[in-house]
């Protein structure tokens, strides 16, 4: 909840990031927080819930502190939506946010899904999907092959991660419609 006093000439809230933070190398950012605890709920990783795609750069001084205590990479889950006019919007939105993620040196990769099956990846999580991910860009600052291997060994312990939980979740929803009333 964001509060405002504006409207009589005193500060508003801005619009910060919420941070779930559960201290992993992997972090995702969503919009809005409550998508970002249900996915932080489901894949145990740390998530940032911006207000909007547009504000992406809210996400950046959380990302660069948390990289700061040892994340190696950030995944992109912007919502998938299906107005045209937005979808370009959100598209914009990304490949800001990927550029500006590059600077603080992570390896960055989107989470994207047919947007059929969710709007945003706490709907697609909860209903037992999972998203494509795709790197898009290694660590800029480090080209050795030390790092490449770690990148890779860091990505696929995601990857890992991300099965487990959402099979735990698919689980939990099966019991969850199988229990009586």
């Amino acid at each position: 909840m964001w509060l405002s006093s504006t409207k009589y000439d005193g500060p508003g809230p801005g619009a910060p990031a919420h941070v779930i933070d559960k201290a992993t190398p992997m972090i995702h950012i969503t919009e809005g927080p409550i998508k970002a605890h249900i996915c932080a709920q489901i894949t145990g990783e740390t998530t940032i819930g911006i207000t909007g795609h547009t504000n992406y750069r809210s996400a950046l001084e959380s990302v660069k502190v948390l990289v700061q205590r040892g994340a190696l990479a950030v995944t992109v889950a912007l919502d998938e939506d299906a107005a045209p006019d937005t979808v370009v919007a959100v598209d914009m939105s990304r490949s800001a946010l990927i550029q500006e993620l590059r600077k603080i040196g992570v390896m960055v990769k989107t989470a994207r899904w047919d947007g059929r099956l969710g709007k945003g990846i706490d709907d697609l999580l909860l209903s037992g999907h999972k998203p494509d991910i795709h790197i898009v860009a290694t660590d800029p600052m480090h080209d050795d092959d030390s790092m490449d291997r770690q990148a890779r060994d860091a990505l696929q312990a995601q990857c890992d991660q991300l099965e487990r939980s959402l099979l735990a979740a698919t689980r939990l929803i099966e019991d969850l419609r199988s229990a009586p009333a």
